[in-house]
């Protein structure tokens, strides 16, 4: 990882996004993957992490309509058998 060698303040100016991965759902929705909606991603709404896709269709993430996702970061790949 590019940022694993941070000062604290370093870490502080980059923001929780550059230096562990989360994108914010203000700045950039996932990609569009098939039939208008994303691949599986981790999400966080309020103090709540789960896995959503997002609806490009309907605007929002599945699940419930009343949720604000705030970050998103995409998932790892499964360990190979």
């Amino acid at each position: 990882m590019e940022h694993e060698n941070l000062s604290k303040e370093e870490t502080a100016q980059l923001g929780i996004g550059a230096v562990i991965g989360w994108v914010s759902a203000s700045d950039e929705l996932p990609k569009e993957h098939k039939h208008r909606m994303s691949r599986d991603v981790l999400t966080i709404a309020g103090s709540k992490m789960s896995v959503k896709s997002y609806d490009f269709e309907l605007g929002r993430w599945n699940g419930s309509p009343h949720i604000t996702v705030t970050h998103w970061m995409e998932l790892p790949s499964p360990p190979c058998r």
